[in-house]
């Protein structure tokens, strides 16, 4: 599992923190979780190209989880996870630029 995070909403983050926060140090992660299988299959599915999977793939030399706390920084910051897009979209978007 990792986070990810469309790089506008981090930039909002990160300018709305040094314009309002009060802290010197922030987490600043996306709200959108996922596996890589699982965004495998939003790639697949937006090139509209058949995904195979054969085998669980397992990589030892990172954790397994990695979920961070990026309250502060919202919070500080103005963010509205509540306006998020869905990760596809930003997916989408993204290609379309």
């Amino acid at each position: 599992m990792r986070q990810y995070q469309y790089g506008p909403n981090a930039a909002y983050k990160l300018l709305g923190s040094l314009a309002n926060g009060e802290n010197r140090l922030y987490i600043n992660a996306g709200s959108h979780v996922l596996t890589l299988g699982e965004l495998a299959n939003i790639v697949s599915k937006i090139f509209d190209v058949p995904l195979e999977v054969e085998a669980k793939l397992e990589d030892s030399t990172s954790p397994p989880v990695v979920l961070l706390d990026s309250t502060r920084i919202d919070l500080d910051s103005g963010y509205l996870k509540s306006k998020e897009k869905s990760f596809e979209s930003y997916i989408k978007e993204m290609i379309d630029a």
